[in-house]
Order: C-alpha cells, then sequence, then structure tokens
C-alpha cells in the first residue's frame, strides 16, 4: 500500500513564517550594527587626525614664546606681537592685533568640536588639554606638554591652569611653503633645474627649507635646490621647514632624454679560473649591460689590498701570504650615476 505524502499544515506553514520573518530582522540588525561600528571606527580615526593636527600647530606656536600667560578670560585689545589662542563656539581660535578667526583648517573634515585647556607644568613647562567632539559625544582625548624655549628670564604666568593663553612670539613661523621651478620638465642630457621654495608668511623668521627628492634613481637635488637628473622619469621635489613647523610643498618633475645608465655588470676571471697562486696575476674581465650604455667606464677595487692588488684594467695581482690559501674580493663599481657594484671572489693559493 502506497502512503500519500502528508503536505505542510496551516500551523506549520505560520511557524516557517515566524521564523523567517526573525531571521531577517535579525540579519538586518546585525548589518546595521556592522555599518554603524564601521562608521564610529571612521569617526575615532578623524578625531585622533584633527587632535594631533592642532597639538602640533600649538606646539609650533607656543614652543618658542618669549613670554606666556595662562588666563580664564579672553584678553582686551592685542598689541604688537601678542597673540591669543582658545576655543570659541568649539573651534579652536587665535585672536592677534590684525586677524580673529580659526588657527587651523580641519582639512575638509566637517562636524567636530573642541575644549581647550592650559596649565603650566612649572615655570618653563606648558601643558595643552585638547578633547575632541561629535554631537556631544566626547570621542578622543589627548594632552602635550613641551619647554617653551625663549622665555629665557621670564616664566610661565598667570593662572596655574585656564582656557586661554596668550603669548608673544618674535620668532614668527612658517604657515606654509610653495615649491617651484621655471619648468615642470627637464628635457636636456644633464640639464639641472634650479628648484624654488617661497614660505608664508614672508616675515617669518626662519625661511630655510629642507630638500629632498621621493626618488634618488631618477634624480638627486642639493640643498641650494639644484635637481640634477640621472634617468628618465617622474621625480616629487618636497621642501620642508626648518623652523620646527614641519610644513611642506612639493613639485613633480617629469625627466626624459637622459643617458643610458648600466643596469647590470658581471665579472669573470680569464683564464676561466677562481684560484690564483701568490706572486701570479689573473685578468678580471667585465661585461657592461646594456650595450647602449653611454658610460661603461668602472672603479676597481680589492677589499684586502695586504693580498691583491689590482689595476684600473682589471689585472689582479695576488701578493706573499703567508697561509695555506685567502680569499680576495674584486669590486667593479660603475660610474655613471647607477651606483652598479658587481663583485668576484678569487682565491689564493701558497706556494711552497
Amino acid at each position: 500500500m502506497i502512503k500519500k505524502k502528508r503536505g505542510f499544515t496551516l500551523v506549520e506553514l505560520v511557524v516557517a513564517m515566524g521564523l523567517a520573518s526573525l531571521i531577517f530582522v535579525a540579519s538586518i540588525f546585525v548589518l546595521q550594527l556592522v555599518s554603524r561600528v564601521g562608521s564610529k571606527s571612521g569617526i575615532a580615526e578623524d578625531a585622533q587626525q584633527l587632535a594631533r593636527t592642532k597639538l602640533d600647530f600649538l606646539e609650533a606656536e607656543l614652543r618658542f614664546a618669549s613670554e606666556l600667560e595662562i588666563t580664564n578670560s579672553p584678553p582686551g585689545q592685542l598689541n604688537g606681537d601678542y597673540v591669543c589662542l582658545y576655543v570659541k563656539d568649539g573651534k579652536l581660535w587665535r585672536d592677534d592685533r590684525s586677524y580673529s578667526g580659526p588657527f587651523s583648517d580641519d582639512g575638509g573634515i566637517t562636524g567636530y568640536t573642541y575644549t581647550l585647556s592650559f596649565s603650566a607644568v612649572n615655570d618653563k613647562v606648558v601643558q595643552a588639554k585638547l578633547a575632541v567632539y561629535s554631537d556631544s559625544e566626547r570621542l578622543y582625548d589627548t594632552d602635550v606638554s613641551f619647554f617653551v624655549s625663549n622665555l629665557n628670564d621670564n616664566n610661565i604666568s598667570g593662572l596655574s591652569q585656564g582656557n586661554y593663553v596668550i603669548y608673544r612670539n618674535t620668532q614668527r613661523m612658517v604657515e606654509s611653503v610653495v615649491v617651484t621651478a621655471s619648468s615642470a620638465f627637464i628635457t636636456v642630457k644633464r640639464q639641472t633645474l634650479q628648484m624654488k621654495a617661497t614660505v608664508f608668511p614672508p616675515n617669518a623668521t626662519n625661511r630655510g627649507v629642507a630638500w629632498s627628492v621621493d626618488n634618488t634613481n631618477i634624480a638627486t637635488i642639493s640643498q641650494d635646490g639644484v635637481l640634477t637628473p640621472i634617468r628618465n622619469g617622474i621625480v616629487t621635489v618636497t621642501g620642508t621647514t626648518v623652523d620646527g613647523t614641519n610644513k611642506s610643498g612639493s613639485k613633480t618633475i617629469t625627466i626624459s632624454n637622459q643617458p643610458q645608465l648600466v643596469e647590470r655588470v658581471t665579472l669573470y676571471a680569464d683564464p676561466i679560473s677562481y684560484v690564483l697562486h701568490n706572486g701570479g696575476e689573473r685578468q678580471i674581465v667585465a661585461t657592461v649591460y646594456p650595450a647602449t650604455a653611454e658610460n661603461k667606464r668602472l672603479v676597481w677595487s680589492v677589499d684586502d689590498p695586504s693580498l691583491a692588488s689590482i689595476s684600473q684594467n682589471g689585472l689582479l695581482k695576488a701578493k706573499e701570504i703567508n697561509a695555506t690559501s685567502k680569499s680576495v674580493v674584486v669590486r667593479a663599481t660603475t660610474q655613471d650615476g647607477s651606483n652598479i657594484v658587481a663583485t668576484i671572489q678569487i682565491t689564493i693559493v701558497k706556494i711552497w
């Protein structure tokens, strides 16, 4: 007798639909939770980045102050070189005799507010405490203490702790750097290019910059800003302030029509033997690649001149040794700026 297949009862269908609904709702909740966690993680990272940027600015401003006072009330009219830093409407604010406004932007990051306080650690050390908020939620707080190096005979004055700091900075710090050149291209073989760094404000006390390039295999730069090409390619030139603010500017230079540099050098001994009797000679032969390399000149040397000498034609001459055998390493170094070094090891055997 064949049994008929039983279908789902109404109760079973209702239970199944209920379970499916619960699973769906739970999955939506999990997805929302993951989204919120990821969003909060990004917000926390932004808050930390903003805090570091603000504290770097504070340190650059206050470290070189010649006078510094901590108060709990805004100053009156500021004269001369005096500056006041504080928080206004949740934003970090800077006042001087000609400017009143935010003392640094948030780099396009929006929706954050701050609290800031100052305290005197001792007569020469000030501490700045900073907290970052979003929608009234405290996201991140940190502090930095630093020695106010230009106080000399003065001490930190005013209150031991307050929300305003008034200081006089006779050393004007660099606020930005712009790097320029007469051209963005080097198209002539071995042509140099003078880079220029313009710092703002123009009356900054120390307007010097340190020059660097992102790829020294393509070009080098002197501390006078002279860019020297090595091979074809694109290089980014950067000028960075040396006044402690760590401000920088960059410019990209495209280099072409430079000579072919050496890419590889191989060495072998002729006759093909890596054993040489003391007092004997062996010619070391170099092959330079590619064949189109413009400057194939090599400088020859040995790691231990007491064992052997080598001519600039690669002729190795072994010296008398006091042991059964010794090894000497021969080096051939390119001179075209490619900085390639090829080596070969030769064993010197004593003849008794």
